[in-house]
């Protein structure tokens, strides 16, 4: 079971690596941008992804900068040169909608990380649709079969984690190159 999901695993890491390179080194110049104007980057993660929050605030490397989006139940109140970076499983999370519609409203310019939009969640309002900047963790079904058909094993947290994990590094490099100049 453990070699299936790894195999599984690495094959969705490898998805995002292939089609959101692009998008991954967009949401880090995006964020860079606050740093280098010694803004934040404000951080939120619903549900499981308060794991990526944990990861990034509280982990063995944190970015200096980036703080948590809300102050006990109140959002902290952003300036123009500040960002946000926001992870949902759902593109559609209405929870998440919600504070990227604020957000928007406010004129913080933000990273969305979640599932890409489905067939059937077209036309509905999402993240991809209200983000500056929209990374797909391409993780959208269990990766490991069961015996009576279904799938167990949703990477929801891991693959976005590996999404910021390569936004992090992807800003650490622009700040080097901003810093040397």
């Amino acid at each position: 079971m453990l070699k299936i999901f790894l195999t599984q695993l690495t094959g969705v890491y490898k998805k995002i690596e292939q089609d959101e390179q692009d998008t991954i080194e967009d949401a880090a110049r995006l964020l860079a941008q606050a740093l280098a104007a010694k803004g934040q980057v404000y951080i939120h993660g619903f549900k499981e992804m308060e794991g990526i929050v944990a990861q990034a605030i509280n982990g063995p490397e944190p970015l200096k900068g980036m703080k948590k989006l809300y102050s006990g139940q109140y959002m902290v109140q952003a300036e123009q040169r500040d960002r946000a970076i926001i992870f949902a499983r759902s593109a559609t999370e209405k929870e998440a909608v919600a504070l990227a519609e604020s957000l928007r409203g406010q004129h913080v310019p933000f990273v969305a990380v979640s599932q890409g939009v489905t067939a059937e969640e077209e036309g509905k309002p999402n993240l991809a649709e209200i983000a500056d900047v929209h990374i797909d963790i391409k993780a959208t079904r269990g990766l490991v079969p069961n015996e009576d058909g279904t799938r167990s094993g949703l990477p929801t947290l891991a693959a976005a984690l590996f999404a910021y994990q390569g936004i992090i590094l992807a800003v650490d490099e622009i700040l080097r190159e901003y810093e040397e100049e």
